[in-house]
């Protein structure tokens, strides 16, 4: 997706596909049961990707040939953690994740405006799970640091109006209770 420049001053977003495309990498996932009540994992992924001949991208006939794709972090990875205790008949738990990735483009143009920064998030939650998994309750925290973070923006080109950049921000610290019923009407 690109925004293009009209004549008549305006923009328009245009969907177009690039005329060929190199993307190679790898990801690994490991998971470890330590204990009873420990569970650890963590995961890990790589991209190289560019543009091998993307003439056209966007507004003036601008070439991306080299370019990096849209969402294409080059790094990613995350860690967890998980402990569980037996409580009340059920089962309490706490888990804790930790989330990384690199900076990425949000438009095929890759100018610095479209860049989206490297990004780590600190998630938790804290819960029991009732006898025989019937139903849950779960406090939860995303983005416990109060990152803030660009997750997509665009630069819109024209003549009417000037040039235009437009940023779409992630969530600030959250915090929620949750409810889980699974399909026993405990909870209706």
């Amino acid at each position: 997706q690109a925004f293009t420049q009209l004549s008549n001053g305006g923009t328009a977003l245009t969907v177009t596909n690039a005329a060929e495309v190199t993307t190679q990498g790898f990801e690994a996932d490991v998971q470890w049961i330590a204990t009873d009540w420990l569970r650890l994992w963590g995961a890990y992924g790589y991209t190289d990707a560019e543009f091998d001949d993307f003439r056209n991208c966007a507004a003036g006939g601008l070439d991306c040939t080299g370019n990096r794709p849209v969402g294409a972090p080059k790094n990613s990875w995350n860690l967890g953690v998980q402990l569980t205790y037996p409580m009340f008949g059920g089962e309490f738990f706490v888990q804790s994740d930790y989330a990384s990735r690199d900076e990425f483009y949000s438009n095929p143009d890759n100018r610095p405006v479209n860049l989206n920064e490297s990004l780590s998030l600190l998630n938790g939650r804290v819960g029991w799970n009732s006898p025989a998994g019937k139903w849950s309750v779960t406090a939860w925290g995303r983005n416990l640091t109060d990152e803030e973070y660009k997750i997509g923006g665009y630069y819109f080109p024209g003549a009417l109006y000037g040039n235009i950049v437009n940023s779409f921000y992630g969530p600030p610290r959250t915090f929620s209770l949750t409810a889980n019923d699974y399909g026993f009407g405990l909870l209706s």
